[in-house]
């Protein structure tokens, strides 16, 4: 992941880098009107692949906060749409260990 990533300092925020992944949803705008649509698949492919295996590991493995977030968009929206959505929590809480430099600590 790290060497897909490269350099962390040239993403400003982790939204960018999710951007970068293509984990964000598409949206088209026209006058008032906005449309969300599915996720970009702009950016690094691979980088995409990665986050949602290891979102698919991840909430079948462990308790913690994305995991329930994972629960309650699968209710909603269904599997794949939750583990998209998860991939992106894990990709934020992955920018934040490689730009802080301080280890992830589940707060839930």
């Amino acid at each position: 992941m790290k060497s897909e990533i490269g350099n962390i300092d040239r993403f400003p925020f982790g939204e960018r880098l999710c951007s970068y992944a293509g984990l964000v949803p598409s949206t088209h705008a026209s006058g008032k009107t906005v449309w969300h649509g599915g996720i970009t698949k702009e950016g690094s492919r691979w980088l995409r692949l990665v986050m949602v295996e290891v979102a698919q590991t991840h909430v079948h493995k462990y308790d913690t906060s994305i995991t329930r977030a994972y629960n309650r968009i699968a209710e909603k929206r269904g599997k794949k749409i939750a583990v998209v959505a998860a991939a992106r929590r894990l990709l934020m809480c992955s920018y934040s260990v490689l730009k802080n430099k301080k280890p992830y600590y589940d707060q839930a």
